[in-house]
């Protein structure tokens, strides 16, 4: 019996030494995965010339469509498909929209090589709807366009529906976006500190979904 309290004593200072190691552990571990991330964001517009057989673009602002424009102008692909458009947006708004970021596409060119997704309604959306429109043209290859914060989720995101294809990343560069001097800018930091987060979300329901059942 007199063994008791002290086994007592010595479970308590094992539990409190493991909570004190996890509270101090794991913001660590988790500050070197925003850094980490941070670093893995692109600063630069990809200058590789690789053409593909298809443009996709993720909806979210006008500089994505604008380059994905300038990309099927410039003969990069034959095709280009935006995803994740408003049910009410039809072609010649993007046109519009595009032009303001002197981008100037052409009514033949719009009408006979751009094509709209309007399903997609996140990220994962994105993916999925992207995915049908891959198989059905029976494309390889294609060029993502999407802000460079949020290409590592998407490609993330890609590649859990289409392993097979080669994507290759057309990040669209925001001038607002303040990358080397972070933390004076609370706003990119919120940007990035969110979409950091929702990373880690899309790879926890990625592994979960790769889980052996039963």
């Amino acid at each position: 019996m007199s063994e008791e309290p002290g086994l007592r004593r010595k479970t308590v200072q094992v539990l409190c030494r493991t909570l004190v190691a996890l509270a101090v552990l794991v913001p660590f571990v988790w500050s070197i995965g925003f850094v980490r991330y941070v670093a893995a964001v692109p600063r630069e517009i990809n200058q590789s010339g690789a053409n593909a057989d298809a443009v996709v673009v993720l909806t979210g602002g006008t500089k994505r469509v604008a380059a994905g424009f300038q990309l099927l102008i410039d003969g990069r692909a034959k095709t280009l498909f935006i995803s994740g458009v408003f049910s009410d947006v039809r072609r010649v708004d993007l046109q519009a929209l595009a032009k303001k970021e002197d981008v100037e596409i052409s009514d033949q060119l719009l009408s006979c090589c751009v094509e709209l997704g309007f399903e997609a309604k996140d990220t994962r959306g994105n993916a999925v709807e992207t995915a049908k429109w891959i198989k059905s043209r029976k494309a390889r290859t294609m060029l993502l366009v999407t802000s460079n914060y949020h290409m590592p989720r998407s490609l993330f995101e890609l590649y859990q529906l289409m392993p097979h294809i080669k994507i290759i990343s057309y990040p669209v560069v925001s001038d607002t976006l303040m990358l080397d001097t972070l933390w004076q800018w609370p706003g990119s930091f919120k940007l990035l500190w969110t979409e950091y987060h929702k990373l880690l979300i899309a790879g926890t329901f990625g592994a979960l979904e790769r889980w052996p059942s039963g």
